[in-house]
């Protein structure tokens, strides 16, 4: 176009515009030639070897979980070990404060009977009978009502650190329902998984590759259980570790109570003691 007036396009020109145009392929037929490209270019060991180690990696996973939860149940036992001590170690605070409570008793009983009688009667017979001394261990406040052996025992056997060399404690029977809702500790009966079928892929002259996925899913399925019985074993010692606890905060609440009134004893016998 020049000066507006068009320019009609020479035969040439014209032709060799029209043949670009014919010459470009359809939209249908470049789907069907990327279609046929795909499949050619698709290669079925391939994809199968690139799952195969798909497989190897998702073990090596499992693995892996399967040492954090060894790590994570040592760690669980070492804690249940540490509550053991403690409680123990309670046991024989409770124990020495037991005892500190019978002496402080027979100290009181031998200043108010100093008070009534002459310092030569301290040695009456009847303050030292070994019945006696069985009620001296009812040393706190409105014992006299209560069952005065458990206290008693307390104090006259050893304390031991292990359980079974005191064969007169009896485990606590608070660990009783989590033991129960927890079973034999055995954990879950382990159902293994169906192995995947790869019949087929062995018909089609994969043996090589199949065998390779269906030994990687067995060695899964087997850790996958250990995972499994290691979890059930971490919860059921939770759950004792939970009881543990309860149990120990129970006696720290009594020894408070306890040393509140061993304290006001300790008192009123200096006081005796000053006014004898």
């Amino acid at each position: 176009m020049k000066y507006g007036v068009s320019v009609p396009l020479g035969e040439g020109p014209r032709a060799e515009l029209f043949a670009q145009e014919h010459s470009r392929p359809s939209l249908m037929e470049m789907k069907g030639d990327l279609q046929k490209g795909d499949l050619k270019c698709v290669d079925s060991k391939h994809i199968l070897q690139q799952a195969a180690q798909q497989h190897k990696d998702t073990t090596a996973s499992a693995q892996r979980a399967l040492r954090a939860m060894e790590q994570a149940s040592d760690l669980a036992a070492s804690t249940a070990a540490a509550l053991r001590d403690q409680g123990y170690q309670m046991e024989r605070i409770t124990a020495g404060m037991d005892k500190i409570g019978a002496d402080v008793t027979y100290s009181q009983r031998a200043l108010a009977f100093m008070r009534r009688s002459c310092c030569a009667s301290f040695c009456c017979a009847r303050f030292t009978e070994p019945e006696r001394r069985t009620d001296d261990f009812h040393w706190r406040r409105g014992a006299a009502t209560t069952t005065g052996g458990a206290a008693a025992a307390a104090a006259a056997q050893p304390c031991s650190k292990e359980r079974g060399a005191n064969p007169g404690r009896t485990p606590p029977a608070v660990h009783a329902p989590s033991a129960a809702a927890c079973g034999d500790g055995q954990g879950p009966a382990s159902s293994s998984c169906p192995t995947v079928d790869v019949s087929g892929l062995a018909k089609a002259g994969f043996a090589e590759e199949a065998g390779a996925i269906d030994a990687e899913t067995v060695a899964q399925d087997q850790i996958l259980d250990q995972i499994s019985r290691g979890l059930h074993q971490i919860r059921r010692g939770a759950l004792v570790m939970k009881d543990e606890m309860a149990r120990q905060e129970g006696e720290v609440r009594r020894l408070q109570s306890d040393a509140s009134a061993l304290h006001a004893k300790i008192r009123s016998v200096n006081d005796t003691g000053f006014k004898v």
